[in-house]
């Protein structure tokens, strides 16, 4: 009796090469993610601890979330 073929999806390709993908393929991308990133910012300051934890759902502490966005703005902005 022949062996059945099993079929394998191919895995997803991680978040990190696809965003890589777009920012090396399109001239226009890096001006949009520090402008997005800018907003992102502006939102989370804004935004009080609650309204954060759920809009994280709960995944990343407030303070941690404000501070992973703000390193990246910096970084971008080549400011401290």
């Amino acid at each position: 009796m022949p062996r059945e073929k099993k079929t394998t999806e191919p895995k997803p390709i991680p978040i990190d090469k696809r965003i890589k993908r777009v920012l090396d393929d399109s001239w226009i991308a890096p001006v949009y993610f520090n402008a997005a990133i800018t907003e992102l910012l502006n939102k989370f300051n804004t935004m009080s601890d609650e309204e954060l934890s759920k809009y994280m759902e709960g995944l990343i502490a407030p303070t941690t979330a404000r501070a992973h966005v703000k390193e990246i703005y910096n970084r971008l902005n080549n400011s401290k």
